[in-house]
C-alpha cells in the first residue's frame, strides 16, 4: 500500500486544508518529516490510518477528538487519500463525528462519521462498518497490524528492547495472538485445583460417612465402632467391622420377627373371644331398650288417629278458597293495564314539560349562534389583504442577515488583526532588545581585537634588535618600539567574542528579518481590511437610507448611519453636532478623512452588527404577527361555515322538537280516557288490594293441606316405628336363647400381657432394622466415594504434571511458560531480522542475543534480551548499551518485529514507513550507520519517512515534509524537494 496524495481539513492542528502530493516524494526512498514541536508531524501518519481504518495511529484519541479546535465552525472535517494497492488505484475519503454550525436555523448539529471508498473498478462502497471490512479485506491486516507495521515510535521500540520477560510476554501476547496457550495455562491451574478440591471432598465424604456407623450400646463391638467413628481405623477393618455389625442386626431381626409372628396368633384367639363376649352384652342392652320403647309408644296410637280425621274434615273448605282466589287471579291483568297507561300518561307529562323547555332554549341558541356568525363574518372581512407584507419582511430580514454576517466576519478579521498588531509590537521589542545585546558583544569583540593586536605588536617590539631588520616592515632602526601590554587576550577568548558576536549579527538579523515580514503582512492585511469595512459600511449606509422600506430605513436611523452623507469618505469624522454614528463618521469640512485605527474599526463593527440584530429581531416579530393573522384568517374560513351549518341544525332540529310535543299531548289525552274506561269495573281499590286478598286466600289453602299432611304422616310413621319395635325384640330374644356369658376381666388382662410382649419384640425389630439401613448405606456410601477417591487422587497427580509444565514451576527446571515457550519462535524470528540491521549499524560490534537461561531458577525467564560485544567477546544486558547504542539496538529490534508482523500476516507488503523521533541521542558516526540502515529499508519501491530535528538529517535528506505553526492558529505543511 502506497499513498499518492492526501488531503486533510480541520484534523488535528490543521486548521484549514492541506494538500499533500506523495507522488513528488519519489517512487523510493528516505524523506524527511521536519518542523516546530507540536506541530503535528505524526498527525500526518494519524490522517493515514484514520483515511484507511477510521482511527488514529496510537490509542490516546478517539476519533470524535480529530476535530481541530483552530478551524471555523463552517469547514468542515475530513481526510481524503488515494492510493495503489496491487498495481491498483483506490481513493477513500473519511471524516469523524464532530460538532458543525446547523443548514438551517441556528445552533450547532452533530455530523455523523461518514466513509467511502472507491475502488478501482468504479464501484463505491458507502458506511463506515463496510468501508472497515473491505480495506482490512484489501490490506490484509488491522489498523493496530497496520501501526505496528508501518510507524515506529521511539518510545514504544525503547519499551520493547529494555523490557523483561513479564513485560514482554504481555507485548507479544497482542502482536501474536498468543492469549490462547495463557488461557490454556489458567484452565489446566483451574482443573488442579478443581482436582485437589475434589479430593478433600471425597476424603469428607468419607469421613462423614465412617462417622454415621451405629451400634448397640451393650453390643461387644462398640469399642470398634468409636476407634472407627474417630478416625483411628483404616478403611478395610472399617468395612469389616461393618460386615459384622450388619451380620449381628441381621440375627436379631429375624429372632424379633419370630417372636412377633407368634405372639400375633395368639393374640387373634383372645380379640375373637373378647369381640363375641360385647356382642352378647350388647344384644342384651338392646332387648331391654327395645321393650322399653315398645312400652312407651303403644299408648300415643289414639292421638294420632284423632288428628288424622280432624284435618280430614277440613278439607271441603279448601276447594271453596281455592275458586275464590282464581277468580281474583283472573281480574289481575286489567288492573296491570290501568297502571301502564297511567305510568305512560305521567311519563308523557314529563317528557311534554321536557320538549317545550327544549324549544325555548333551542331558539335562544339560534339566536345567539346567529350573532356569533356576524362577529366571524366581520372579523373574517378584517383579513382580506393579510398575507401581502410576508415576502417583502422576509426579503428584508435576508438583507439584514446577510450585511450581519459580512459584519461578523469582518469583526473576526479585525480582532485577528489586533492580536497580530500585539505580535508585532512584541516583536519590535524583543528585535531592540537583541540589538542591544549585539551591540554591548561586538563592542566586547572590537575592544577586545584592539586590546590582541596591540599585544601582538608588544611581543614583537620585544624580539627587535637594533641594526636587523624587522620581520614586518623590514626596517632596521627601531626608534619608537611598542609596549608590552600586561592585557593581552587569548586566541580563546578573541575567538569566544567573535563567536558571540557573530551569534548576536545573526539574531539580530533574524529578528530583523522577522519584524520587517510581520510589519509588511500586517500592512496589507489592515488596508485589505480597511477596503472591505469601507465598502461593507458604505453597501449598510446606502441601504439605510435608500428608504425603499420602513425597516431599512428604520435600521438606518436607529445605528446613526446615513447622516450628513455628503461629508465625504470613512473615516475619523464627526457630524455638525460633534456625535459619532456608531463609529462611522464623515467630515462636513471636506478636509479628507483620517484612517481608522483597528480599535475604531472593531467598536464600529460590533455597534452596527448590535443594530442590525435589533433590527432583525424587529422585523422577524412582524413575520410573526403576519404569521399569525395568516393563521387567524385561514381558521375563520373554516369556523364561519361550519357555524352556519350549526345554526342550520338548530333550527331542525327546533321543528321536530315542535312536532313531537304536538304527537304527545295528543297521545295523553287518550291515555286519560283509557285510565277511566278501565278503572270503572274494578272489584278492589287497586291492584295491591287484590293481590292482597290472593294471598290471604292462598295462606288459607295452604293451611289446611299442610294440616291434613302433617296427620297423615304422623299415624303412619308412628304405626311403622311399632312394627319395627316388635320385629326387633323377637330377633334378639331368638339370638340370646341358650347363650352363656364369658369371662371378660379374664380375657382383657390376657390381651394386655400379650401386647406388651410383642411391642418389646417390635421395638427390638425396629431399632435392629433401623440400624441395618443406616450401616447398609454407610457401607454403600463408602465404597462409592473411596472409589472416586481413587480416581479423583489418579487425576490430581497427571494434573500437577501438567499444570507445572505449562506454567513453567517444575522444580529446578528453567521457569518457562507454554505461552512463553510458543514467544520464544516469534522472539528469535524478530532477534534474527534485528541483528540484520544492529550488526550494520554498530559497525558489526553488537548482536542481539535471547538469554535461553535465567539467572536462578525462582524467576520466569524465555525472553530476556541481552548483548554479544564481538570487540571483546563479552555478553551482556542490553541495558547496559549507552543512549545512542540503545536507540540503535531499539530501532532494529522495532525494524525486525515490523518484518516478523508482516510476515506473520501472509507477507503483506506495505511500501510506506515512518520513523519517529530519537536520532538526536546519536553521534555523528552512529547516526550515519543508522542512516545507511535505514537507507536499507528502502529497497524495492519502499518509501520510508523520518520524523525528526536533528539537522544533519536535514543536510543529508533533501526530500521533506515541512510542517509549521501558523500566526493565525493551527500549522500547514508542504513538501519541499
Amino acid at each position: 500500500m502506497r499513498p499518492e496524495n492526501i488531503k486533510i481539513s480541520a484534523f488535528g492542528p490543521y486548521a484549514g486544508a492541506i494538500d499533500l502530493n506523495m507522488n513528488e516524494l519519489g517512487e523510493r526512498g528516505l524523506y524527511l518529516i521536519t518542523g516546530d514541536t507540536g506541530a503535528g508531524k505524526t498527525t500526518i501518519f494519524d490522517a493515514i490510518c484514520f483515511a484507511l481504518f477510521g482511527e488514529a495511529s496510537g490509542g490516546s484519541r478517539e476519533a470524535n477528538m480529530l476535530r481541530s479546535k483552530y478551524a471555523d465552525d463552517d469547514t468542515p472535517t475530513f481526510v481524503e487519500m488515494s492510493f495503489t494497492h496491487g498495481g491498483k488505484e483506490y481513493f477513500i475519503k473519511r471524516n469523524p463525528e464532530y460538532m458543525r454550525p446547523a443548514k438551517r436555523g441556528e445552533g450547532l448539529k452533530k455530523e455523523l462519521p461518514n466513509a467511502e471508498l472507491h475502488m478501482p473498478d468504479g464501484k463505491v462502497i458507502t458506511k463506515v462498518k463496510d468501508v472497515n471490512s473491505a480495506v482490512t479485506e484489501l490490506l490484509g491486516i488491522d489498523r493496530g497490524q497496520f501501526s505496528q507495521i508501518a510507524m515506529l515510535a521511539q518510545g514504544d521500540f525503547l519499551k520493547l528492547l529494555l523490557a523483561d520477560t513479564k513485560e514482554r510476554q504481555e507485548i507479544f501476547r497482542k502482536l501474536f495472538k498468543t492469549e490462547c496457550y495463557q488461557t490454556l495455562q489458567n484452565q489446566l491451574e483451574a482443573e488442579r485445583k478443581k482436582s485437589y478440591v475434589a479430593c478433600e471432598d471425597a476424603r469428607k465424604s468419607v469421613k462423614q460417612y465412617i462417622s454415621g456407623i451405629v451400634c448397640m450400646a451393650d453390643d461387644q463391638l462398640m469399642l470398634e465402632a468409636d476407634k472407627a467413628r474417630a478416625g483411628e481405623m483404616v478403611i478395610d477393618d472399617v468395612m469389616e467391622l461393618i460386615e459384622k455389625l450388619l451380620s449381628g442386626d441381621l440375627a436379631r431381626k429375624d429372632a424379633a420377627r419370630q417372636q412377633i409372628e407368634g405372639l400375633d396368633k395368639v393374640l387373634s384367639e383372645v380379640n375373637e373371644n373378647i369381640g363375641k363376649a360385647k356382642q352378647l352384652e350388647k344384644a342384651v342392652a338392646d332387648l331391654e331398650k327395645a321393650r322399653a320403647e315398645l312400652e312407651k309408644e303403644l299408648p300415643r296410637e289414639e292421638g294420632f288417629k284423632k288428628a288424622f280425621e280432624d284435618a280430614e274434615k277440613e278439607l271441603p273448605k279448601k276447594d271453596d278458597y281455592s275458586r275464590l282466589k282464581a277468580q281474583i287471579e283472573a281480574e289481575l291483568p286489567r288492573y296491570m293495564e290501568y297502571e301502564e297507561v297511567l305510568l305512560a300518561t305521567g311519563k308523557l307529562e314529563k317528557d311534554i314539560v321536557a320538549l317545550e323547555k327544549s324549544i325555548e332554549a333551542s331558539i335562544k341558541a339560534q339566536e345567539e349562534k346567529a350573532s356569533e356568525i356576524e362577529e366571524l363574518k366581520k372579523e373574517l372581512s378584517g383579513y382580506q389583504d393579510v398575507g401581502a407584507n410576508k415576502e417583502h419582511l422576509l426579503s428584508e430580514k435576508k438583507g439584514l442577515e446577510d450585511r450581519k454576517d459580512k459584519l461578523d466576519v469582518l469583526n473576526k478579521k479585525v480582532t485577528a488583526l489586533q492580536r497580530d498588531e500585539k505580535a508585532l509590537e512584541k516583536a519590535r521589542e524583543e528585535y531592540k532588545d537583541i540589538d542591544r545585546i549585539y551591540q554591548e558583544k561586538n563592542g566586547l569583540y572590537e575592544h577586545i581585537f584592539k586590546l590582541y593586536r596591540d599585544g601582538q605588536a608588544g611581543v614583537l617590539a620585544t624580539t627587535l634588535v637594533e641594526g636587523e631588520p624587522c620581520p614586518v616592515c623590514g626596517s632596521r632602526n627601531h626608534p619608537s618600539p611598542a609596549s608590552l601590554s600586561m592585557e593581552v587576550p587569548t586566541d580563546a577568548e578573541l575567538k569566544k567574542a567573535k563567536k558571540d558576536a557573530d551569534i548576536a549579527r545573526e539574531e539580530v538579523a533574524e529578528s530583523s528579518r522577522k519584524c520587517s515580514e510581520l510589519g509588511s503582512s500586517f500592512d496589507v492585511s489592515l488596508e485589505h481590511a480597511r477596503r472591505e469595512y469601507e465598502e461593507l459600511v458604505g453597501d449598510i449606509i446606502t441601504s439605510a437610507g435608500a428608504g425603499s422600506d420602513a425597516a431599512a430605513c428604520g435600521t438606518a436611523a436607529d445605528s446613526g448611519i446615513g447622516k450628513n452623507a455628503a461629508g465625504g469618505g470613512i473615516g475619523k469624522s464627526y457630524d455638525g453636532e460633534g456625535q459619532l454614528f456608531s463609529g462611522i463618521d464623515y467630515r462636513n469640512d471636506m478636509k479628507g478623512p483620517e484612517p481608522l485605527s483597528l480599535e475604531d474599526m472593531k467598536e464600529s463593527s460590533e455597534k452596527l452588527a448590535k443594530s442590525l440584530s435589533e433590527k432583525i429581531s424587529e422585523v422577524a416579530g412582524l413575520i410573526k404577527a403576519e404569521d399569525q393573522r395568516i393563521v387567524r384568517k385561514a381558521q375563520l374560513e373554516k369556523i364561519v361555515p361550519e357555524t352556519e351549518s350549526e345554526l342550520n341544525k338548530l333550527k331542525e332540529l327546533a321543528s321536530s322538537l315542535k312536532e313531537k310535543l304536538a304527537a304527545d299531548k295528543s297521545r295523553r289525552e287518550a291515555d286519560k280516557k283509557q285510565c277511566e274506561s278501565l278503572k270503572a269495573g274494578f272489584s278492589f281499590e287497586n291492584r295491591a288490594k287484590a293481590e292482597e286478598k290472593i294471598g290471604e286466600l292462598g295462606f288459607k289453602v295452604t293451611a289446611i293441606q299442610s294440616s291434613f299432611d302433617k296427620a297423615d304422616k304422623e299415624l303412619k310413621s308412628h304405626a311403622q316405628k311399632i312394627s319395627l319395635l316388635k320385629g326387633q325384640i323377637k330377633g334378639l330374644e331368638e339370638s340370646l336363647e341358650g347363650a352363656k356369658a364369658p369371662d371378660m376381666e379374664a380375657l382383657l388382662t390376657k390381651k394386655s400381657e400379650l401386647e406388651g410382649e410383642r411391642s418389646l419384640q417390635t421395638d427390638a425389630y425396629t431399632s435392629a432394622n433401623a440400624r441395618i439401613e443406616s450401616n447398609e448405606a454407610v457401607r454403600v456410601g463408602i465404597e462409592k466415594k473411596q472409589k472416586e477417591l481413587s480416581q479423583a487422587e489418579k487425576r490430581l497427580s497427571w494434573m500437577n504434571s501438567l499444570a507445572d509444565t505449562a506454567s513453567g514451576k517444575l522444580s529446578g527446571k528453567e521457569k518457562i511458560m507454554l505461552e512463553t515457550y510458543i514467544q520464544t519462535t516469534y522472539f528469535d524470528r524478530i532477534i534474527a531480522r534485528a541483528n540484520l540491521r544492529f550488526m550494520k549499524m554498530s559497525d558489526a560490534q553488537y548482536e542481539l542475543k535471547r538469554l535461553e537461561e535465567a539467572t536462578n531458577n525462582k524467576g520466569q525467564s524465555g525472553l530476556d534480551l541481552g548483548v554479544i560485544d564481538h570487540y571483546n567477546g563479552t555478553r551482556r544486558s542490553v541495558k547496559t548499551l549507552s543512549g545512542g547504542e540503545s536507540f540503535m539496538a531499539a530501532l532494529s529490534l522495532a525494524l525486525g518485529l515490523s518484518d516478523e508482523i508482516q510476515s506473520s500476516a501472509g507477507g503483506i507488503q506495505i511500501d510506506t514507513m515512518f520513523v519517529d523521533e530519537g536520532f538526536g541521542t546519536l553521534d555523528s558516526d552512529s547516526l550515519e550507520l543508522a542512516y545507511n540502515a535505514l537507507a536499507g529499508l528502502t529497497e524495492g519501491n519502499r518509501l520510508v519517512g523520518i520524523i525528526s530535528h536533528v539537522t544533519e538529517l536535514k543536510e543529508k535528506i533533501d526530500k521533506q515534509i515541512v510542517v509549521t505553526k501558523e500566526k493565525s492558529g493551527g500549522s500547514r505543511a508542504v513538501i519541499v524537494v
